[in-house]
């Protein structure tokens, strides 16, 4: 069954947000900052930003005053390899991927690096959450209760959110959404029903047609290495204000993506380092560190006590980010 949304007004939306706000999951308000000039331009719209909340996700996280800063216990580690989830190609031309997984054992893992921004479905003890995720330019520390189900949609390179600066939601400041119902949430002064695998196409489809997605094609035509008739000055604020990153982070988190992939398939250090463009292994190891928290030592060790997050399934990388990754 497709989602759906039941309109509401602007003055129903903004009593229901501000009494969700006080009992929400992080009880944290903040005002939120005007949305950048690129977005409004490129979607060609006057509307208004989402609300003057930003609600930080802290239902995983040990400590709410510093939620980067877990310590990784005996109790926490777990016996399981790296997080796993099932993934599928989308047909929608503004998402890479979509996954999910069920977290049985729990516990603290590393959250890679990614240039994406994406959506993620949490369900856990009954309850569901719908978080929005920015771009991620460092490698950091989270940690996961057992038994928990997600399902995540992975934007492609250039796609956004009109309303909602990258700022808001960039290095782990995720934007969960308030809760509308047991079986839906609030987005643009409406009521949305929670997406699930099957229907997460479906779910995107509504939203670009109601202009709450976007794909500049500014920034997708450069990702493809197409010409662009516009200064290399110009495309690269416009791919900062779009993606929140600029084309040597974001070259620089995919190819480390890439290379963890290579390693973790068996593939030698000498060969990951000419497959994925870097100069040497020295420049490997300090890109892994950075954007994936491991050396590739750290990475080969399946003794390790660190898990990694999830690495997508590198089939679904297409030519034109391989060509992006190995170019200079």
């Amino acid at each position: 069954m497709p989602p759906n949304k039941v309109c509401a007004s602007h003055a129903q939306f903004t009593s229901i947000l501000r009494s969700v706000a006080s009992s929400f999951l992080c009880s944290q308000t903040e005002s939120a900052p005007a949305p950048a000039q690129v977005s409004a331009e490129a979607c060609g719209t006057s509307r208004k930003p989402l609300g003057a909340l930003k609600f930080h996700i802290c239902l995983f996280q040990e400590n709410q005053h510093e939620p980067h800063t877990i310590a990784i216990t005996p109790q926490m580690r777990s016996k399981n390899m790296d997080l796993i989830c099932d993934e599928r190609k989308s047909a929608s031309p503004f998402v890479e991927r979509i996954w999910r997984s069920h977290s049985e054992n729990g516990g603290a893992f590393l959250s890679m690096s990614d240039s994406h921004w994406g959506m993620v479905l949490t369900r856990y003890r009954g309850k569901t959450t719908l978080t929005i995720r920015g771009p991620e330019t460092v490698a950091t520390p989270a940690y996961s209760p057992a038994d928990v189900e997600f399902v995540g949609i992975q934007f492609k390179t250039g796609v956004f959110m009109p309303n909602m600066p990258v700022s808001l939601v960039a290095n782990r400041n995720d934007l969960n959404l308030p809760e509308a119902s047991d079986n839906s949430f609030w987005l643009d002064s409406s009521a949305w029903q929670f997406p699930d695998y099957e229907n997460a196409d479906t779910f995107i489809e509504w939203l670009a047609r109601d202009e709450l997605l976007a794909c500049d094609p500014i920034v997708n035509a450069f990702f493809k290495r197409q010409p662009i008739d516009m200064s290399l000055r110009t495309i690269q604020r416009r791919l900062v204000k779009v993606t929140g990153l600029t084309s040597t982070v974001t070259q620089q988190i995919e190819r480390a993506r890439y290379a963890t992939s290579l390693i973790k398939q068996g593939s030698s250090i000498s060969d990951t380092v000419s497959q994925a463009g870097y100069f040497d292994q020295s420049h490997l190891i300090r890109s892994l560190k950075r954007f994936v928290g491991l050396t590739p030592a750290q990475i080969i060790d399946t003794n390790r006590p660190e898990r990694l997050s999830f690495l997508y399934n590198t089939d679904f990388v297409h030519q034109d980010k391989m060509l992006f990754i190995n170019s200079q």
